[in-house]
């Protein structure tokens, strides 16, 4: 679309309301001004009674919009072209989007999904609803774009009375319609089965884990299963045993004190003598041994 224009303002102030600029005739210029609902009451400004550096310039550039404040910046924009480049840039952004878009299909989806985008809609303070608005909360304004929007908007269209058919929603023009507490209710439920299907899901997962965990462990008691060195348990205990056996045979045996033999008196004869056991005998008990080996 081939636009072109500048749009200039002179923004409201406590004397005069917001005036959109016209023309020019000096020293004076021509402006509509606010009159609470358009600017459509003519006026005349001076010249010199505006001031440049609150002027808002808006240049309508196509399907883009530059706006500029002051006269200072005006200048600069105009001069250096850079938010004109800025929009080329964005421009050859939207079209590759664009062409990735219409690559692929619109997607219709189930009667639920559809029932969801109607709800987010409600929620957001749309009151009538129709086609339009659901692909435009789906795909922003690139569906406008597709090739195939026309079609794609008639089976939305059948969906959202199929819908209204079954009580969800209301419409009183087939065009337009509104979520019913009914439509609420099926929303609910359908959450409600959703939450309890993934509880479910999650416990027999965690069930097949802890199946899962039981069977390699007793594979690896069974020896049937090589665990890493760091789990197999069995080898820790064989090696722990051959520790406590070798360290109860390299523990101290107990010493058999031997008998200590007393040589015979001098005075006694050479067939006569006494045996003391070392350990049990005292000096005062082997005084009178010796005294009755002289006797």
């Amino acid at each position: 679309m081939k636009i072109n224009c500048f749009n200039v303002v002179m923004p409201e102030t406590g004397a005069r309301p917001r005036t959109v600029l016209v023309g020019i005739t000096a020293p004076t210029v021509q402006g509509l001004e606010f009159d609470g609902h358009s600017h459509r009451r003519p006026v005349t400004v001076q010249l010199d009674a505006i001031d440049a550096a609150a002027l808002q310039v808006t240049h309508y550039y196509g399907l883009d919009e530059v706006r500029y404040e002051g006269v200072v910046h005006l200048v600069l924009g105009q001069g250096t072209k850079w938010p004109y480049l800025w929009l080329h840039a964005l421009r050859v952004q939207r079209w590759v989007l664009q062409k990735l878009f219409n690559a692929r299909q619109m997607m219709l989806g189930d009667r639920l999904t559809i029932l969801k985008d109607v709800a987010e809609l409600t929620s957001r303070g749309v009151d009538r609803i129709g086609a339009l608005e659901v692909m435009s909360h789906r795909y922003g304004d690139r569906w406008a774009g597709h090739p195939n929007w026309q079609a794609f908007q008639e089976r939305l269209d059948r969906q959202l009375q199929l819908l209204a058919e079954a009580g969800d929603l209301s419409t009183s023009d087939n065009y337009s319609f509104r979520l019913t507490g009914q439509g609420v209710r099926t929303l609910d439920e359908r959450r409600d089965a959703s939450r309890k299907h993934g509880a479910n899901w999650w416990m027999q997962f965690a069930g097949w884990v802890v199946a899962a965990a039981a069977l390699v462990f007793a594979a690896a008691q069974a020896n049937f299963l090589k665990l890493p060195t760091v789990l197999d348990l069995q080898k820790e205990k064989a090696n722990g045993g051959k520790a406590a056996s070798a360290a109860s045979t390299a523990a101290p045996q107990p010493s058999v004190a031997r008998p200590a033999v007393v040589p015979p008196s001098t005075t006694s004869s050479a067939s006569s003598f006494a045996t003391i056991p070392a350990p049990a005998a005292s000096a005062s008990r082997l005084q009178p041994a010796l005294s009755a080996a002289s006797r």
